[in-house]
């Protein structure tokens, strides 16, 4: 309901910028005063020919009411279309935008979920060295060295994916508040 309001403010606003109160609106009043004044003089052929331009004139006039009558007709209709068209590409760009951040979020999660197994795994397999393997005797040590660095690098991970998602959330928002007319590029 508010989407409406705002776009019918938007269309009279332009509306008025385009289409002036309409000077035609004084030109009648000033026709009619005229009639008047002419009317209550003797007939002769020069009352004739100001009573004949009098009536060119109202003929013109209904003409120019029905012609900006049919503009603003013709205005009314078109700007609403566009103001749907644009909020339809906002929403369908918006749209774009959410679904590559949740596709993005979601192989990210999903390579941090391999990253945690395979650091289980490891782990398991560290466990089950014994102090004097074949490798050497600070091999599962290294071992562990290993794994806590693989622990940070996925924290680190997983708080830049959330970090990045939330910035681009706030970003989008900022935009399509700034402009109603916000379309990002894909």
């Amino acid at each position: 309901m508010e989407k409406f309001y705002v776009r019918d403010v938007l269309v009279q606003q332009f509306l008025n910028r385009l289409l002036p109160p309409s000077p035609l609106a004084g030109l009648s009043h000033d026709r009619r005063e005229i009639s008047q004044q002419i009317a209550s003089l003797d007939e002769s052929d020069d009352v004739a020919k100001l009573k004949d331009q009098l009536n060119r004139l109202g003929g013109v006039h209904d003409d120019m009411e029905k012609a900006q009558d049919r503009i603003r007709d013709k205005v009314e209709k078109q700007i609403p279309k566009d103001l749907n068209e644009l909020s339809a590409k906002a929403d369908n760009i918006r749209h774009q935008l959410n679904a590559r951040i949740d596709k993005e979020e979601e192989e990210r999660f999903l390579a941090i979920k391999e990253l945690q197994e395979a650091f289980q795994q490891l782990q398991s397999r560290s466990s089950s060295f014994p102090a004097n393997d074949q490798f050497g005797p600070g091999s599962s040590a290294q071992i562990r060295r290993d794994l806590d660095e693989c622990k940070v690098a996925i924290k680190k991970l997983a708080e830049s994916v959330t970090t990045v998602k939330n910035v681009l959330d706030r970003k989008i928002t900022d935009e399509s508040r700034k402009s109603p007319h916000f379309a990002p590029t894909l």
